[in-house]
């Protein structure tokens, strides 16, 4: 939300999201991952096998994350919806 726009007008807004890509959450993640490439890039080399290692884990970890969660999400709706339709209940 910018400083111009009111809650109503950003709840108004709808994005349509086809994939994870689309998330606002996952570009920011992979901008920071960007950063994260930086700093590893400047760490000593005899950490290449210890904290430099560790980081690379954690910033691909990050956006897989993302990534599955929503997969999940998706999947958890579609179900409920399908269930709901059957008269069950999926939560």
């Amino acid at each position: 939300m910018t400083s111009m726009e009111t809650k109503e007008e950003v709840s108004t807004k709808k994005k349509v999201i086809h994939s994870f890509e689309d998330l606002e959450v996952y570009k920011l993640a992979r901008e920071f991952s960007s950063k994260i490439n930086q700093l590893i890039k400047k760490l000593p080399k005899e950490e290449e096998f210890n904290l430099k290692g560790q980081m690379r884990r954690a910033k691909l970890s990050m956006t897989n994350n993302i990534a599955e969660d929503l997969d999940v999400f998706i999947f958890r709706r579609i179900f409920s919806f399908a269930g709901n339709q059957e008269g069950l209940y999926v939560s």
